[in-house]
Formats: C-alpha cells, sequence, structure tokens
C-alpha cells in the first residue's frame, strides 16, 4: 500500500510532486506568485484540458465500437460469402 505523502505547508495529501517540495496544487499555485489574471488563465487552461480528455475518450470509444461492429460484419460477410459458393 501506498504511504500517502503531506504538503509540507498545509498538510493536505499530495498528489503530485512539484520540483524538491512536497506541494499540493493550490500551494503551489500560490507558490509562483501569480496574478489574478494569471490564475484564471491556468483554470481556464484546466477546465479546457478537461474537455479535450472527455472528448479523447468519447472518440476512443466511438472507435472502439466501430471496430467491434466492423469485425462482425466482416464475420457475416464471410459467412455469406461461405454459404454461396458452397451452394447451400
Amino acid at each position: 500500500m501506498k504511504i500517502p505523502i503531506n504538503c509540507s505547508k498545509c498538510g493536505t495529501i499530495v498528489i503530485k510532486k512539484y520540483g524538491h517540495k512536497d506541494l499540493c496544487n493550490s500551494c503551489h499555485t500560490k507558490n509562483l506568485n501569480l496574478s489574478a489574471r494569471g490564475k484564471a488563465e491556468i483554470k481556464k487552461l484546466r477546465d479546457e484540458l478537461k474537455r479535450v480528455k472527455a472528448a479523447l475518450r468519447t472518440i476512443r470509444t466511438a472507435f472502439s465500437n466501430l471496430k467491434l461492429s466492423l469485425k462482425a460484419a466482416a464475420r457475416t460477410s464471410q459467412k455469406l460469402r461461405e454459404i454461396i459458393l458452397c451452394g447451400y
């Protein structure tokens, strides 16, 4: 079992290490001394990344389903060819 790492500033559980310090995401952002505009830009980029990941997941699922349906269609087509060639 993994032992959780706590943030060195606020004590919350750290998911990702930032550099040589164990900081949570909010402490890392505060540590960057960003303006309100910079923080809003980071939030906007994170939201956009979430939307892109969701779209990618949807596309992967669609391609997977399409691949399965194409395989089933190919099997059916092959069975029909065999039936026609055998003269049933």
